[in-house]
């Protein structure tokens, strides 16, 4: 397994995960998250800066630390996604996806990938976009 650390941050990179980054007690597997001045924090559509998702939280290693996957397919955490349906950031719970696009003015549309399976996700963060 090959490893890039970058200021004190490890990178998974052949399995496109950061490993054991600090993130807020109420943060979930499944929660889409940005990096908050260094802690990985839910994201959520109603703004750009909390909108800058990085990846997704696949493994939880006590109340403050997780992974986050950044790329890829990731593990089966989702139930009941629907196949050739876009989701996107939700602007409504932070840290999580929905199928329904975001028309608030001022909120972030964000495509945030394809669905690979009924319970897995290829993420593929797209650009973001403000509603007007």
């Amino acid at each position: 397994m090959a490893n890039i650390s970058q200021t004190s941050t490890v990178v998974d990179v052949a399995s496109r995960v950061i490993l054991d980054v600090n993130c807020t007690s109420s943060t979930q597997i499944g929660d889409w998250v940005y990096n908050n001045s260094g802690i990985y924090t839910p994201a959520i559509a109603t703004s750009m800066v909390t909108s800058r998702v990085i990846g997704i939280i696949t493994e939880k290693l006590g109340p403050t630390v997780a992974r986050v996957r950044v790329s890829g397919v990731s593990e089966a955490i989702f139930t009941a996604l629907l196949v050739n349906t876009p989701y996107f950031l939700s602007a409504v719970t932070a840290g999580q996806m929905t199928n329904v696009i975001p028309t608030t003015s001022g909120h972030i549309l964000l495509n945030l990938g394809e669905v690979f399976s009924p319970t897995e996700f290829t993420i593929q963060i797209k650009s973001h976009i403000r509603r007007s």
